[in-house]
C-alpha cells in the first residue's frame, strides 16, 4: 500500500509528539543534565559564575589600571565584581527552577512556562545588580535584544516581512533622535553624549565652519580605522591567523579602510547637522549621517545605537511627567528588564534561531553549553521554522 504521508498527517504526527513532550517531567524537558530540580540551577549558578568573573575581572580591573588608581582603589572594587558576577549567575540559572515550580503547579510544561520564568528570574536578579548599572543593562536587553528577536519571531510567523536593510533603517533613525536631542536637550542622552562628542569632537553651534566639517571627517577616518584594527587584530590572534603577514594586512586594510570611510562620512554629515541653522537642512544631515552605516553595516553597532535612541525618548517621555528611570525604586527599570528577560530566554530555548547569533553565542558560554539540551524541545516546538533557519548547535 501507499505509505506516503499528507501534509495534514505529517502535522498531526508532529502535535502528537509535541504533546508527548509537554507532558513529559521535569528533567526530560527543562533540564535533561541532572535528575532534580533545584540542583540542576545550582549547576548552571556555578557555571554561570565562573564565566561572569571571568567576563567581569578585566571589564572592572583595565579601567582601573588605565586610570592610574592606587591599590586601595582596586580593592574596593572586588566586591563590584563578585555584585556582578553573582547577577549574572543568578539570571542565568533561577529560570530553570521556576520553570520546574510552574509545570508543577499547571501539571504539564507549557511553552509560556519558559516566558514567566525568564519574568521572575528577570526581576530578582536585576534587584542584585548595583543600582548605578541597572539602566544600561536594561537598555540593552529591553530595547537592543528583544526587538530585534520579538521582528524575528513575528517574521517567522509570517506577521511581518522580512526587512533586507532593517538594521540602516533602525541606525538611521536613532541618529536623527540622538542629533535632534543633541541640539535641543543633551542633557537626555546620558553616556551615548560624551561617546558622540568623543568620536565627533565637540561641535559648535555658531553656524560653524568647512574646516569644522573637514577636521571631523579626518577625525571620524582616524578614529574609525584604530577601532577597526584593534578589533581586527585580537580576532586573528585567537583564530591563529596573525602569524601570516600576507592574511593580516590586506584584511587590516580592507575592514579598516570600510568602517574608516563609515565613521569620516558620519562625521561630516553629524558636524553639518549639529552646526546648520536650518532645522530641515539639520534633520537631512542627520538622516544622511545614518546611511553612512551602508559603507560598514554592523548589526551590533545598528541596535545600540537605536537602544540608546529609545533611551533617550523614554527620559524625555519620563521628563514630561516628572519623573526618572530610578523613580519607585527603579521599577520602570526592573519591569523592562524582567519582560526584556521573558522574551530573549523564551527564544534561547524554543526558537534560538530567532536570537541574535551573537547574544546566543553569549548565552551558551554562560551556561557551559546547557541551552543546548533544549535542542529536543526546540525541534519539535516550531518544526518548518527551525528547519528554515538552518540553525545548529554547537559542539558539545
Amino acid at each position: 500500500g501507499d505509505t506516503k504521508m499528507g501534509g495534514a498527517d505529517l502535522g498531526a504526527l508532529w502535535e502528537n509528539v509535541k504533546e508527548e513532550w509537554m507532558l513529559k517531567s521535569c528533567d526530560q524537558v527543562i533540564h535533561p543534565f541532572h535528575p532534580r530540580c533545584i540542583p540542576s540551577g545550582w549547576i548552571v549558578w556555578k557555571d554561570a559564575l565562573i564565566f561572569a568573573s571571568k567576563l567581569y575581572i578585566p571589564f572592572y580591573l583595565i579601567p582601573a589600571i588605565a586610570r592610574r588608581r592606587g591599590i586601595a582603589s582596586i580593592l574596593r572594587i572586588i566586591p563590584s565584581i563578585l555584585n556582578s558576577s553573582i547577577f549574572l549567575a543568578t539570571l542565568a540559572s533561577t529560570t530553570l527552577p521556576i520553570s520546574c515550580a510552574i509545570r508543577r503547579i499547571l501539571g504539564r510544561f507549557y511553552p509560556i512556562s519558559v516566558f514567566i520564568g525568564g519574568l521572575f528570574c528577570g526581576f530578582g536578579s536585576i534587584c542584585i545588580e548595583r543600582p548605578q548599572r541597572r539602566q544600561e543593562l536594561t537598555v540593552f536587553l529591553a530595547f537592543n535584544q528583544t526587538p530585534e528577536s520579538l521582528y524575528k519571531m513575528a517574521m517567522s510567523r509570517g506577521y511581518l516581512p522580512k526587512i533586507e536593510s532593517g538594521d540602516v533603517i533602525c541606525f538611521t533613525l536613532a541618529t536623527m533622535v540622538l542629533s535632534y536631542y543633541h541640539r535641543t536637550q543633551p542633557q537626555l542622552l546620558g553616556n551615548i553624549k560624551k561617546a558622540l562628542d568623543m568620536v565627533t569632537g565637540s561641535t559648535s553651534k555658531d553656524g560653524g565652519g568647512m574646516d569644522d566639517i573637514i577636521r571631523s571627517s579626518l577625525r571620524g577616518g582616524a578614529i574609525g580605522f584604530a577601532i577597526s584594527a584593534a578589533l581586527t587584530l585580537p580576532a586573528l590572534v585567537l583564530r591563529k591567523q596573525s602569524a601570516n603577514p600576507a592574511v593580516l594586512i590586506p584584511l587590516i586594510l580592507k575592514r579598516g579602510w570600510r568602517f574608516s570611510k563609515f565613521l569620516a562620512s558620519f562625521n561630516l554629515f553629524w558636524t553639518i547637522a549639529m552646526n546648520s541653522p536650518s532645522k530641515f537642512i539639520s534633520l537631512l544631515a542627520s538622516a544622511l549621517a545614518g546611511m553612512c552605516i551602508l559603507f560598514s553595516r554592523n548589526v551590533e553597532v545598528s541596535m545600540y545605537l537605536f537602544s540608546k535612541a529609545c533611551e533617550t525618548l523614554i527620559s524625555r517621555v519620563m521628563q514630561h511627567f516628572g519623573t526618572t528611570w530610578e523613580s519607585h525604586g527603579g521599577s520602570i527599570q526592573k519591569i523592562l528588564f524582567a519582560i526584556g528577560t521573558g522574551v530573549v530566554f523564551s527564544c534561547a530555548v524554543l526558537e534560538p534561531y530567532n536570537l541574535r547569533p551573537s547574544y546566543w553565542k553569549f548565552l551558551r558560554n554562560l551556561s557551559n553549553a546547557k541551552f543546548d539540551q533544549f535542542e529536543p524541545i526546540a525541534r519539535l516546538y516550531r518544526p518548518d521554522s527551525f528547519l528554515e533557519s538552518g540553525f545548529k548547535y554547537g559542539k558539545r
